[in-house]
């Protein structure tokens, strides 16, 4: 996770091969994520809401938990 963190600080995954990462939990909100391999990655409670997706589409994925705890 640290490398990802890391990567992130940069304020873009694009064009990232994120391949086989445990991805659990991770906090995407907002990230952009064009052109990113997503490929046998462990998502499980990952938040991705207002992350832009490697097709291109806007995703809110997330935005519902946000809102309840509002």
């Amino acid at each position: 996770m640290v490398a990802l963190i890391f990567l992130y600080s940069f304020g873009s995954l694009q064009q990232c091969n994120l391949t086989g990462a445990d991805l659990n939990n991770a906090d995407f909100r907002n990230a952009d994520l064009s052109g990113a391999i997503l490929s046998t990655i462990k998502l499980e409670g990952a938040n991705f809401c207002g992350a832009t997706m490697p097709d291109g589409t806007i995703s809110e994925e997330g935005c519902e938990v946000e809102e309840d705890e509002e």
